[in-house]
């Protein structure tokens, strides 16, 4: 899959199923501070909740419309 090492402590790639629980942990620890820009943030409960949204940026992200993840840990 995508990924793109941009020097020793920051790589960019697609995010993937894999990565659903530590989002979920992310979504789920800045909770109030998000809601108020994604309407989606109170839907998701659980990090299977990520899966069929996970799916949906992966098929944007191949119509030239997703986002991309640091190597590692999910940007905060």
């Amino acid at each position: 899959m995508f990924s793109f090492k941009v020097d020793n402590q920051i790589g960019i790639e697609l995010l993937q199923q894999q990565h659903k629980e530590e989002l979920f942990k992310l979504v789920d620890n800045n909770r109030e501070h998000l809601r108020k820009w994604l309407l989606w943030v109170d839907k998701r409960k659980s990090a299977q909740d990520f899966e069929p949204i996970i799916s949906i940026w992966i098929n944007n992200y191949a119509n030239n419309n997703g986002f991309l993840q640091l190597t590692g840990a999910l940007a905060s």
